[in-house]
């Protein structure tokens, strides 16, 4: 139903939790939480830009032209498990 879109792109944002995505700077992450714009979540990014796993998921703050994102990633390329749990909280087990 399309009048039910607005209200979910308001609880979820553009980007809902658990979407990868590639950012400006090249990174891989996965949308944590909802940002302050709908357009701009919380990410955590996970794959530096040449690929290479991280030592540690880095939050980045999408809304900073740097950080912004440049696609979402559909499916996954990431070829590495991890938990969102550690990134999202309680939330992430419900």
């Amino acid at each position: 139903d399309k009048n039910l879109v607005p209200f979910f792109i308001h609880e979820l944002g553009m980007y809902p939790p658990g979407t990868h995505v590639r950012l400006q700077n090249g990174e891989i992450g996965v949308v944590t939480r909802k940002g302050h714009q709908a357009s701009a979540p919380i990410v955590h990014a996970l794959l530096a830009p040449g690929g290479a796993p991280l030592s540690f998921p880095i939050q980045r703050d999408t809304s900073k032209t740097l950080f912004a994102i440049r696609e979402a990633l559909y499916p996954s390329p990431a070829d590495f498990r991890f938990s969102i749990q550690p990134l999202s909280g309680k939330e992430a087990t419900l």
